[in-house]
């Protein structure tokens, strides 16, 4: 009887102390399901409904948010619209430029086909641009002890000078530049070359020359020193006492001809056939096609509809 009364109490005592602790402890919160709405822009994850089971959380601030929409003028649009726009223009340009270099063509070949003039006696150096590329006729003698050596000229990928010497023509006429042509570097001293330099009256057909343009790579003579690099016909004119009027010596010869009198040291003179590179025609199909691709690109572009599509930034 005592155990059963003893087995009673410590049941209630149990119960007491459960009921106690029960009153003490906090009461849970109820769990609620809570959807998270993604803002990323991959297509993956706006898909997916992600769920959490959380307490309470502070709602999101979306002030900061700043969406960036697509655009059509990007840098790269900009430059995409620019280039058929120059490309066309250089096109344009090549297409006078062809006109111009065929007139040229045409008018040397008239200078070619006719027979070679005698120059007067006296000669006005500004009208000599008029007539360049003019075959004249000259009949007189060198003064080789006044010849000049332009340096680093080439022929046949061979290294050498071009021999420029003062000519005075047998009719009195004033003394002119005479530029007689190629020799190879061996031959640099007149010593080497006795036969160039024979002092007896000749008969030259050449060409009547303008001033060239200087290139900026080309270094400036030195008169002083005797050093030229660049034909200046006014500076080396007033270095050799002559008229400022160049011409440039024709040499008829065929190959053979040609390599015997570079073995001895005498002046190869330029032909006297001039070919005039025209490449005119290449540049306009180039910078026409470049212009029409590009207008292809440009419009495919812009007749693409635009995503629509907000991309938030900032958002963590």
């Amino acid at each position: 009887m005592a155990n059963v009364f003893w087995s009673h109490s410590n049941h209630y005592h149990h119960a007491a102390a459960r009921k106690y602790r029960a009153q003490r402890l906090p009461t849970q919160p109820q769990l609620h399901r809570i959807q998270i709405v993604s803002f990323s822009s991959s297509s993956r994850n706006r898909s997916s409904d992600q769920t959490t089971f959380s307490g309470f959380r502070e709602p999101l601030d979306t002030s900061s948010w700043k969406p960036r929409v697509s655009r059509r003028w990007t840098p790269m649009t900009i430059v995409l619209i620019c280039v058929p726009l120059l490309t066309f223009g250089l096109g344009t340009w090549q297409v006078q430029r062809l006109g111009w270099k065929r007139n040229l063509i045409k008018d040397l070949e008239h200078k070619m086909s006719i027979e070679p003039i005698t120059l007067p006696r006296q000669i006005n150096p500004t009208v000599v641009p008029e007539f360049e590329y003019r075959k004249v006729k000259l009949i007189g003698r060198f003064d080789h002890s006044k010849e000049i050596l332009i340096q680093s000229r080439t022929r046949d990928s061979e290294l050498g000078y071009h021999v420029i010497t003062p000519f005075y023509r047998d009719d009195g006429g004033d003394p002119i530049l005479v530029n007689r042509g190629f020799i190879k570097r061996e031959f640099k001293l007149r010593a080497s070359r006795p036969q160039s330099t024979e002092p007896r009256s000749v008969e030259i057909i050449g060409m009547l020359r303008k001033q060239e343009k200087k290139s900026i790579f080309q270094p400036g003579n030195h008169k002083n020193l005797n050093q030229w690099y660049f034909v200046d016909i006014k500076e080396i004119a007033e270095h050799l006492g002559t008229t400022p009027v160049l011409v440039d010596a024709i040499t008829y010869a065929n190959s053979g001809k040609l390599n015997e009198l570079l073995s001895n040291g005498i002046p190869i003179g330029r032909s006297s056939q001039i070919t005039l590179r025209n490449m005119h025609a290449t540049y306009i199909a180039t910078w026409y096609g470049i212009s029409a691709i590009t207008t292809v690109m440009s419009i495919m572009l812009f007749r693409k509809p635009l995503s629509g599509r907000s991309i938030f930034a900032g958002v963590q």
